[in-house]
């Protein structure tokens, strides 16, 4: 054999090797043009930051904050987050994430016309 029929022979051979690896964590059947059933593996999922989970904890957040403004007021409200604010750093970090904005403070007002 010659230099580059081996070379081509273990590219193929390593090429072979990682589908069948490929389809050991998982593969599905397709169905070609010509009705032939093949193995495909399955696409890997998208690996990056979770959008869809990041975006639904900060809508609990803001709805969290929303809900305690409208039933505490914002006198009363603030008051809480100062006391949170003068504990431990995990108290700090919670006063810090549930300061008021002006996202919960309009959810809040709009939540306590419809609970009073």
């Amino acid at each position: 054999m010659s230099a580059t029929s081996t070379s081509s022979f273990a590219l193929r051979s390593k090429r072979i090797v990682r589908n069948n690896r490929a389809i050991a964590r998982g593969a599905e059947l397709q169905l070609d043009q010509y009705g032939l059933l093949t193995v495909r593996p399955r696409r890997l999922q998208m690996r990056g930051l979770p959008f869809r989970g990041l975006l639904l904890i900060a809508m609990l957040v803001f709805g969290a904050k929303a809900m305690m403004l409208a039933q505490a007021g914002p006198t009363s409200y603030d008051a809480r987050i100062e006391r949170l604010a003068a504990g431990g750093a995990l108290e700090q970090a919670g006063a810090w994430v549930l300061q008021k904005d002006r996202v919960s403070l309009a959810v809040g007002d709009y939540l306590r016309t419809l609970i009073n």
